[in-house]
C-alpha cells in the first residue's frame, strides 16, 4: 500500500511539473517522442518552433523564453573581429546552449544562405553560381561541391543551407537567372538530387553534413517578362512539366526542406496556395520534411499557416509573426 501511494505521488508530481522525458529518449519510437513532446507544449512554444529569426534581432533570453525553433544568418551577418569559422562556432554554441536551457530543451535549427559556398566566412570556398555549375552537366562534381560546402558550414556549427535553388529560368530579363542550373528542367533533374546528397549525405546524416532546402516552390523562374517576385501565368500542365519536374531528383534524394516562392501562379501568391503546398507537395508528392517561407515572404501569415507553411522566416518581425499566429489560433482563424 505504501509503495502504491508513493508511486501515485511521483506520478502526480511528474504530471504537474511536466517531467515526462520520453521525447528525449533516442531509443524510443519517433512517433512516441513527437506525441510526448507535443502533449507538453504550450501554444506559445508551438508557435515559437514555427519561427525563424535573425540573430541580430534577438535580445538575451529570447530564444529560451519563446522556444524559438530556428535562427538564420542574413547576407550581411558577420562576427567580430575577423569573421572566422571559430567565431561563428562560438556564437552558435552560445545560442544552442540557450535553446537547450529552455523549459523543454529543444535544440535550434540554424540556417544560412550557403548555396554555392559560405561566402561570408573568411577562408571558405566559393564555387560558381548554379548557372555555372549547371553548365558542367556533371552530377559527380555537384555532389562534391555540396559535400565541401556542407563540411565548411558544419565547421561553424550551423545546421542548414537554403539551397539548392531548382528554379527553371525561362526569361533572360529575370535578374536572378544565375540561381538556376538552366532553362531546361532536365538539367535540374540531373544535378539537383546529387547536390542534395552532397549537402545531406544519404539520409540527413549530421556531423559534416547539413540540411538542404529545395527552392523556390513553385514557378519562380517563369514569371511574365522576367519580373522578380512576379506572376507566372501558365496552365497546371505547363507548371508541372517545366517547374515542378525540376524537383523530382531532389525529392528522391530526401531533401529535408522546401522553401516557398515569392512569386504567384496565375495571380495567387504561392505563400498562400493551399493546393500547391498541402495538396500537391505534401499530399500528392508525399513530401514529409518541413516547408519554410522565404525571407519576409508572407504578406498574410494566417493564410500561409493554413496553406501549409511550417516555418516562418521572419528575421526582424518574428515577435509580430508569433503574436499574429497565436491570436489567430485563439480566434479560430487557424
Amino acid at each position: 500500500m505504501k509503495k502504491c501511494i508513493i508511486s501515485i505521488l511521483i506520478l502526480l508530481v511528474c504530471t504537474i511539473i511536466g517531467f515526462s522525458q520520453v521525447y528525449k529518449d533516442p531509443n524510443a519510437p519517433i512517433d512516441e517522442r513527437v506525441s510526448d513532446l507535443l502533449s507538453q507544449m504550450t501554444l506559445h512554444e508551438k508557435v515559437g518552433q514555427m519561427t525563424q529569426a535573425e540573430r541580430f534581432a534577438l535580445d538575451p533570453g529570447d530564444v529560451a523564453n519563446n522556444c524559438i525553433g530556428s535562427l538564420l544568418n542574413g547576407a550581411s551577418s558577420a562576427t567580430e573581429p575577423n569573421n572566422t569559422a571559430d567565431e561563428w562556432a562560438d556564437i552558435y554554441d552560445a545560442l544552442q546552449e540557450e535553446a537547450l536551457s529552455g523549459r523543454l530543451g529543444i535544440p535550434l535549427i540554424y540556417g544560412v544562405d550557403a548555396i554555392h559556398g559560405l561566402g561570408n566566412v573568411y577562408g571558405t570556398t566559393v564555387f560558381p553560381h548554379n548557372i555555372g555549375l549547371g553548365a558542367t552537366r556533371d552530377p559527380d562534381l555537384l555532389e562534391d561541391v555540396g559535400r565541401i560546402v556542407a563540411k565548411e558550414v558544419a565547421a561553424t556549427g550551423l545546421d542548414m543551407t537554403f539551397g539548392p535553388c531548382l528554379t527553371v529560368p525561362r526569361d533572360e530579363r529575370w535578374g536572378r537567372t544565375y540561381e538556376g542550373f538552366g532553362e531546361d528542367p532536365e538539367i535540374a533533374q540531373l544535378l539537383g538530387g546529387r547536390y542534395v546528397i552532397g549537402f545531406q549525405g544519404q539520409s540527413i546524416q549530421g556531423g559534416e553534413r547539413i540540411l538542404a532546402t529545395a527552392k523556390h516552390w513553385l514557378g519562380d523562374g517563369g514569371t511574365n517578362e522576367g519580373i522578380d517576385r512576379g506572376n507566372t501565368v501558365c496552365s497546371e500542365q505547363e507548371l508541372r512539366d517545366i517547374h515542378m519536374a525540376a524537383y523530382s531528383s531532389a525529392f528522391n534524394a530526401g531533401v529535408g526542406s522546401v522553401m516557398i516562392s515569392y512569386s504567384s501562379w496565375n495571380g495567387q501568391p504561392c505563400h498562400g496556395n493551399t493546393y500547391l503546398i498541402t495538396d500537391v507537395l505534401k499530399g500528392e508528392l508525399g513530401f514529409s520534411g518541413f516547408v519554410i517561407s522565404d525571407y519576409n515572404g508572407s504578406d498574410s501569415i494566417v493564410e500561409s499557416v493554413n496553406a501549409g507553411i511550417d516555418l516562418f522566416m521572419e528575421p526582424f518581425n518574428w515577435t509580430t509573426c508569433m503574436s499574429t499566429i497565436e491570436n489567430a489560433v485563439n480566434n479560430n482563424k487557424i
